[in-house]
């Protein structure tokens, strides 16, 4: 009669002696696994991290002083209608982070420094300046998700105030040039919208000015006037006008800049999970030879019984 209590559970011991007749599997799959991470190391290209390091601009020196914001709080419906915030006039790092990961602006940026051929340099043919016939031309929305999701990476520290922009990309000079870059067109942008608003502001504030003979109001209209001055002049003379560089992107080291995993962390994962796998292999080939050897034990013999006739 069988003994229906062998089934419950699993007997360790006989699975390490099923692991232990079965060791060359085992080792064989980790030998394999680790010479196929050791080939994929040598072919893979290299990726490297590029980083700078900013900070938002202060608003010291941009801001109204505190007598002008005094007068001007009466005229605060004038001021809202000419865009004007009278709290501060320093362009805001919520603001500048938002264009910087905008699709708007990485799209100028990739377009204005021609950069999808570059991406995407295995479908590009460098020696006669067109894309591969069998392909379909990445765009520029292409472009901008790709470079989104794998090569910038924007991190804020929010007790320091500081932002480190990340650059991962396969050429070491080309991911430091990006970082710099990205943070020079953003402040070229946050200037020409601070300019372009200041303009539109003044606009606005010269028409009330002459439409309106109160002395109070032509006075704090006047101060208005003043700050919106200031701020486009502070636009156009201000390089690092909404981020201030604390640390230049430099050329990333080819050994402490990698991106990834190191070779030794791959191949180790290699030849660990080939040991995994050849012990699966061990344990799934010691359950299956009993079941089969019972089943050739269970058939009739057609022979048996022509010898017990005989």
């Amino acid at each position: 009669m069988l003994d229906s209590t062998r089934d419950e559970g699993i007997d360790v011991r006989e699975v390490v002696i099923r692991l232990l007749n079965g060791w060359r599997w085992a080792l064989g799959a980790a030998l394999v696994c680790g010479l196929l991470m050791t080939v994929v190391t040598l072919v893979r290209t290299p990726m490297y991290r590029a980083r700078i390091v900013v900070v938002p601009v202060s608003a010291e020196g941009e801001a109204l002083d505190s007598g002008a914001g005094s007068a001007l709080g009466q005229l605060s419906g004038i001021a809202s209608l000419a865009g004007i915030n009278i709290g501060s006039h320093a362009p805001g790092l919520e603001e500048a982070l938002a264009i910087l990961k905008s699709r708007q602006f990485t799209e100028y940026f990739i377009g204005r420094y021609q950069l999808l051929p570059v991406l995407f340099h295995k479908d590009w043919n460098e020696r006669e300046r067109k894309w591969r016939p069998d392909i379909v031309p990445p765009n520029l929305t292409k472009g901008y998700l790709y470079f989104d999701r794998s090569i910038r990476t924007i991190e804020r520290d929010k007790k320091t105030g500081l932002v480190t922009i990340e650059i991962k990309w396969e050429d070491r000079a080309q991911a430091a040039e990006w970082a710099n870059n990205l943070v020079e067109q953003l402040n070229t942008e946050m200037r020409a919208r601070a300019t372009g608003e200041s303009n539109a502001s003044l606009a606005y504030l010269e028409k009330e000015l002459e439409s309106t003979t109160v002395v109070a109001t032509r006075d704090a209209i006047n101060r208005l006037i003043e700050a919106q001055v200031k701020k486009r002049m502070l636009a156009n003379v201000t390089q690092q006008y909404a981020l201030r560089v604390v640390e230049k992107a430099l050329l990333p080291d080819p050994k402490a800049d990698r991106a990834g995993p190191g070779r030794g962390v791959l191949i180790g994962g290699g030849l660990f999970g080939g040991l995994l796998l050849g012990s699966a292999i061990v344990l799934v080939r010691a359950s299956l030879s009993p079941r089969q050897s019972g089943a050739r034990s269970d058939s009739p013999d057609p022979y048996a019984g022509a010898a017990n006739r005989r």
